[in-house]
């Protein structure tokens, strides 16, 4: 008797198997027949606030279909809000069982109102406002009643420092720059553009609000989107620039000074508010009495750090003396600087008093004036500096006697 075998399996174990996967992927098609796609953006027709299944998503099969008409949220006097895809996942099958055996895809839609002139909603968070009543005249008639527009570029403007109620948007953006800027230790002022002052104010006991960056928080001007929630629902988002300027101390020249001469009193200080950018720059005011000019400076000039340096003291190819201290004892040694050093400066020098002259080798020591240098890190040092290391100091001295 002959058996056949086909790659270690029986015929009809391979028809089996084949039957099983037809059958896995008829079952797999049949569950994917139906669909809702998610659009991300949507608007609404005039008059219209109700937003249905159908508004904001593309639907595919019957069962889909059926749930068009399924009422998502009501937009009420929101420019915008948002939806995302498991919130609307929820409301369809709360509305009908038969939306589990639909395939669901998107993330988050926009859906604005007729009135909203933007892709995404930019003004308008949420609250409603009191509407404004004019004051009585005095014969009792009404005044006419007040038609003043807020402005589209609205400005508001405070000190960080005093706005502390987190709860407002105002807090909120005022505690986002400060933070950005606490390494300053110094006052903020805050200019808002795009929103009035009762968009920073408004407190809500339903809602929070969220403040985000959209630009670099160290930038001179930053965009900031406000972000208003009920419960985890978007329901608005506003979208303005921050302009914030910092506490300094500013120097400005009181007349031309020339590249390479000493600052001294040809300067004068005072209080400004100035952009991070530029406060970044500012020298230090209380440190302008021993420096010199990198280049020239005019009158009312900011004196920036760019603009400035300390005096050279040692210059290079001088010969300089050298000291470091060992316990009680202080060694001193003539060496030659291999560069440039200003006060405060650990530059690089080559001894002269080594007895194998062909020895090059450098090592660093402290600026700390004219023709002197100081070596304060041993580690620094060039072998052969302390005693008995192939350097003849020029001079042995008490450290008492230094």
């Amino acid at each position: 008797m002959t058996t056949t075998k086909t790659h270690g399996r029986t015929p009809t174990t391979m028809q089996r198997t084949l039957l099983v996967a037809l059958l896995a992927f008829g079952s797999s098609a049949l569950a994917a027949a139906d669909s809702i796609v998610l659009r991300s953006s949507v608007k609404l027709g005039q008059g219209i606030t109700a937003v249905r299944l159908r508004d904001v998503a593309y639907l595919d099969g019957d069962a889909a279909v059926r749930l068009g008409d399924t009422q998502l949220a009501d937009l009420g006097a929101n420019a915008s809000i948002e939806l995302s895809l498991e919130e609307v996942r929820t409301k369809l099958v709360d509305a009908s069982a038969a939306a589990n055996l639909i395939d669901f895809s998107g993330k988050v839609v926009t859906v604005r109102s007729a009135n909203s002139g933007k892709p995404i909603a930019m003004r308008g968070l949420a609250l409603d406002r009191a509407p404004v009543t004019a004051a009585p005249t005095g014969n009792g008639a009404p005044a006419a009643k007040d038609q003043s527009v807020t402005s589209a570029v609205a400005r508001v403007e405070f000190f960080a420092d005093e706005a502390t109620d987190i709860r407002t948007p105002r807090g909120l953006i005022a505690e986002l720059i400060g933070n950005a800027h606490a390494e300053a230790t110094t006052r903020i002022r805050i200019v808002i553009t795009g929103v009035d002052a009762a968009f920073l104010d408004q407190v809500s006991s339903t809602r929070r609000f969220e403040v985000v960056p959209i630009s670099s928080l160290a930038a001179d001007r930053v965009r900031i989107r406000v972000i208003a929630r009920d419960g985890d629902v978007a329901v608005g988002r506003t979208e303005l620039i921050a302009t914030p300027t910092l506490e300094a101390s500013v120097a400005t020249a009181t007349g031309t000074v020339r590249r390479g001469a000493a600052i001294g009193d040809a300067v004068e200080v005072h209080t400004e508010f100035v952009a991070p950018s530029e406060f970044r720059k500012l020298a230090p005011a209380t440190e302008l009495d021993t420096v010199i000019t990198t280049d020239q400076l005019k009158k009312g000039e900011r004196v920036t750090d760019d603009k400035i340096r300390q005096p050279i003291e040692i210059k290079k190819n001088d010969k300089v003396i050298v000291r470091r201290e060992l316990g009680s004892i202080a060694i001193e040694m003539n060496a030659i600087a291999e560069e440039d050093g200003t006060n405060g400066q650990v530059i690089r020098f080559r001894a002269v008093d080594r007895k194998d002259r062909r020895d090059r080798r450098t090592f660093s020591a402290e600026v700390c004036g004219p023709g002197l240098a100081i070596i304060k890190d041993a580690a620094a040092a060039a072998p052969g500096l302390a005693p008995g290391m192939g350097m003849d100091p020029t001079r042995t001295i008490a450290k008492e006697d230094a």
